[in-house]
């Protein structure tokens, strides 16, 4: 039934080959439901025979083309893999990381697509050191578009440098789109630019911080408290003296006394019986 399912994906037949692949599956399944101790994975085994199935349904939905059957097949594959033979590395990990990222472009899920094509160069990376990715052109080129569709120009500018420089080295030759990927380059940086420019005139302009009109509030609570303070104070000291005991009770008592000898003066003058002699103020 296996060798079927495959002839019917040789043929294109996807739909015909996957609905072989599960009906295998369940059965491998009920076989299979204890983890590997295994350090590698042997595809005869009862478990590497349902790994080997799931691998062939993600392969089957990639070559099919649906992105998002596509995301959810490959997925399901690197997490039985993982569950499966935890101590083994995952079979080809880097070609379906770089898959998943490619659909996940294709859905519109830049962040994670941007994750994925990463995870896969350092996949390649840690289990090939000395071979280029045969991918990596791509993942490359993947990973400077999402950071220009998530908008962080600068590192788009970067990435898409990266990848001209990377081809050049490795091809010995320009990158066959350079003059293209240049002027993409370009438009990036004159973006990134307008927008640090933005920034600053954000960052020049933004209101004050509330804990600056906090401290304004609280200086001129304090001001007005010791204002009131020293109002209170005065108030309280005028209270507390005796109106007989200030100096300015006693400049209007002398200012009454010269009036009043001054008119007493002028009565005395002028013959007026009704004025009495003696003091003008008794104390």
């Amino acid at each position: 039934m296996y060798q079927r399912a495959r002839a019917l994906e040789r043929a294109g037949d996807f739909e015909g080959a996957i609905k072989l692949y599960v009906e295998l599956l369940r059965q491998a399944q009920v076989t299979c439901k204890t983890p590997s101790r295994a350090t590698s994975i042997n595809w005869r085994s009862r478990c590497g025979r349902r790994l080997k199935l799931t691998y062939g349904i993600a392969i089957a939905r990639r070559d099919q083309g649906d992105p998002g059957k596509t995301q959810a097949a490959i997925r399901a594959y690197l997490t039985t893999s993982r569950r499966l033979f935890p101590r083994a590395k995952v079979h080809h990990e880097a070609e379906m990381r770089f898959h998943l990222a490619t659909a996940e472009r294709r859905l519109g899920h830049h962040q994670q697509a941007l994750d994925d094509y990463r995870a896969a160069i350092r996949s390649w990376a840690k289990r090939q050191p000395k071979a280029r990715a045969p991918f990596k052109g791509k993942a490359l080129q993947g990973i400077a578009a999402m950071l220009a569709k998530l908008g962080r120009h600068k590192e788009a500018s970067s990435a898409y440098t990266a990848l001209l420089d990377e081809h050049r080295a490795h091809h010995r030759r320009p990158h066959p789109d350079a003059s293209y990927l240049r002027g993409v380059i370009a438009k990036l940086e004159a973006k990134a630019k307008v927008k640090a420019k933005g920034a600053v005139v954000i960052s020049a302009g933004k209101p004050p911080k509330a804990g600056d009109d906090k401290r304004k509030l609280s200086l001129v609570s304090t001001t007005d408290s010791r204002s009131d303070d020293r109002r209170e104070q005065t108030a309280a000291s005028s209270k507390s003296t005796p109106v007989y005991k200030t100096w300015w009770f006693w400049a209007i008592i002398g200012g009454v006394a010269i009036a009043g000898g001054a008119t007493a003066v002028g009565v005395a003058a002028s013959g007026d019986s009704r004025v009495p002699h003696g003091p003008l103020v008794e104390l």
